[in-house]
């Protein structure tokens, strides 16, 4: 397969950019990162289109915190700045990560999304006898950073853009101290409005989660 190249000059333009910065400002409004990142709009989108030429981004400021919906979830944040640098990659680069996707992936893809999922699915459901429902444990944590590296260099020939993927990458780390905290913090308040069979289910997995 050929791989791309050539595409850092197009991420590093400031239509780009600016088309970057106003996809991660959608639902933002009020949100205190995107206010600030406005404040001096023009002066980060140059700052961050410098950092885009250097091949020295600013990433891992994430922003930890956990969910219960009711499964009990651990949740990773980039600050504003980071995702309008995720936005002016992916406004290049998405086209060349969709080519290497099976047609049943349905999640931030163009003409798919929850709807066509259900759909999918129903129509399955009238060929097919039995369904399994799977899901893969701690997914983006077991992920391997060297296996992921190989796999995007199959995708893309710049250097400087690999260079910036693998600076993201590699800023992310399981926190399992904090995991341990949160998780049995957010496990007392879940359990006090969880009723039923789920509660017992959830002090099984908190037990399961000692380190």
């Amino acid at each position: 397969m050929k791989r791309a190249c050539h595409l850092m000059e197009r991420i590093c333009e400031l239509d780009n950019l600016y088309f970057a910065y106003y996809k991660a400002n959608k639902g933002k409004t009020f949100d205190a990162g995107a206010i600030d990142f406005r404040k001096n709009l023009s002066e980060n989108i140059t700052k961050l289109q410098h950092q885009l030429l250097s091949g020295n981004v600013s990433v891992g400021n994430y922003h930890y915190f956990t969910i219960c919906d009711p499964k009990i979830r651990q949740i990773c944040a980039a600050d504003f700045s980071e995702r309008v640098l995720h936005h002016a990659l992916m406004n290049v680069c998405h086209p060349y990560f969709e080519k290497q996707l099976i047609f049943d992936t349905y999640a931030t893809r163009i003409n798919k999304g929850t709807y066509a999922a259900l759909e999918r699915a129903r129509k399955a459901m009238k060929k097919y006898r039995y369904v399994v429902k799977m899901d893969v444990r701690k997914y983006f944590d077991s992920i391997t950073h060297d296996v992921l590296m190989r796999k995007l260099k199959h995708i893309f020939k710049d250097k400087q853009l690999l260079d910036i993927f693998e600076q993201i990458i590699n800023s992310y780390h399981t926190n399992l101290a904090f995991a341990k905290y949160a998780y049995t913090k957010k496990l007392r308040k879940c359990t006090r409005v969880i009723t039923g069979y789920q509660a017992p289910r959830l002090a099984q997995r908190s037990t399961a989660l000692e380190l």
